[in-house]
């Protein structure tokens, strides 16, 4: 699972490698990603534990959350930069730094996401695809972007694909570590508080990229659209969970 939720990393990036696609369908295409995994952060992660607990706050999660977004959030920072790097690429030609970091902030962000995926397929009581797809679809739009922007300042077409392809790995191998590391009785103890720390970190990380990244660059440049692509990747991911 955490290997599926990565494939749209390389895809994409091969996607901007052959021939980036306009801007307003790569806009919409963020659009509707962020939709799936606004679904993803707030029904599957939050609104489970609420129903598994209903009187019983899930503090733990929401603090973890809160922490992730009101820490000045390194990969939300970088990605807001890719426009500006398009925009003066050839001024970065001989920066490669900058692409690395773009790549880096992609894979601080995928840490927590592959744990709880692992997390909910070794826990057995929720569905991990509803989680997965809103991940898939957020990464492939990010992917095409950074990897467009690496392309600008100057890296080779293998290098692209070897630093998105390693990253599908480790989440890969991140999911297989959170499943690994779930005991076989459940949850509980300080193990059930560092889960939900996890959970609350990756949601909270998420929901910082949506509302800072996805969504305002999928206003400017994919118009009136925005907001109904939105809304049909939520009912989208909807529709897979029933």
């Amino acid at each position: 699972w955490g290997l599926a939720s990565a494939a749209s990393l390389p895809a994409g990036a091969l996607v901007a490698i052959i021939k980036s696609p306009p801007d307003k369908m790569s806009a919409n295409l963020m659009s509707f990603g962020g939709g799936a995994l606004l679904f993803a952060l707030s029904i599957e992660l939050f609104g489970d534990e609420k129903l598994k607990n209903p009187s019983k706050r899930p503090s733990t999660s929401v603090e973890a959350a809160r922490a992730s977004v009101e820490t000045p959030e390194l990969p939300n920072q970088i990605l807001e930069e890719n426009e500006m790097a398009e925009a003066v690429a050839e001024d970065l030609s001989k920066d490669k730094n900058v692409a690395l970091m773009i790549w880096l902030g992609i894979l601080i962000d995928a840490i927590p996401e592959s744990m709880v995926i692992g997390f909910i397929v070794a826990e057995g009581s929720r569905n991990p695809l509803v989680f997965v797809i809103g991940v898939f679809l957020s990464n492939f739009p990010e992917a095409m972007a950074s990897a467009n922007t690496m392309k600008h300042v100057g890296l080779n077409t293998v290098t692209i694909l070897l630093l998105w392809t390693s990253t599908c790995v480790i989440t890969g191998l991140g999911a297989m570590f959170g499943a690994a590391i779930m005991p076989s009785s459940g949850l509980s103890g300080d193990f059930e508080l560092f889960v939900k720390a996890m959970e609350g970190l990756a949601a909270g990380a998420m929901l910082t990229m949506i509302a800072q990244t996805m969504l305002p660059e999928a206003c400017e440049k994919g118009g009136a659209l925005t907001g109904i692509f939105c809304s049909c990747g939520f009912l989208s991911a909807l529709l897979a969970k029933l």
